[in-house]
């Protein structure tokens, strides 16, 4: 052992047995109040460390409820849309059918005005020789005759001029 000899007996001197036991027990004192100090140390790491869990967790369970709370909103937004999209697709259908149901009508209407005014202008042509000397009848016949030739989109049936 260190720093201990043997006597002529073959004994440990006591002196040198206390100073080496007054050795270890100062080397043990220091060891403990160096556990003692890293047990202090790593004990309020420790609490700092539990601490900052319990933030990240109320953090993490706050988020959840945030993210929770868009998707309900996300999901009510993405029906009150649909729901949105689909009044104004029937509303554009119905106005959709409604102005093909008046095209229609006017188309109809065009054609009876149309044929009523041929009408018009046959009995006017007949009445009306084309020598007459009444020109207020000549010209009501010339003015149906030019509104006839201004509509290009309208077929025009044969009439006599």
């Amino acid at each position: 052992m260190d720093g201990l000899k043997k006597t002529w007996t073959g004994h440990y001197r006591a002196s040198d047995v206390d100073r080496l036991l007054m050795k270890l027990r100062c080397d043990y004192e220091s060891r403990i109040k160096e556990q003692q100090l890293r047990i202090f140390e790593l004990r309020n790491e420790n609490k700092a460390l539990r601490e900052q869990v319990r933030k990240y967790q109320a953090d993490a369970q706050y988020i959840s409820q945030i993210i929770a709370q868009a998707e309900q909103t996300a999901k009510m937004i993405i029906e009150q849309a649909e729901m949105k999209a689909m009044r104004c697709l029937a509303e554009s259908e119905a106005i959709s059918h409604w102005m093909q149901m008046t095209a229609h009508d006017c188309q109809k209407r065009l054609l009876r005005l149309k044929k009523a005014s041929e009408s018009v202008y046959l009995a006017v042509c007949r009445a009306v020789p084309e020598e007459s000397s009444d020109e207020s009848a000549r010209a009501v016949a010339q003015a149906v005759l030019n509104l006839y030739d201004s509509m290009p989109w309208q077929e025009k049936n044969n009439i006599p001029r």
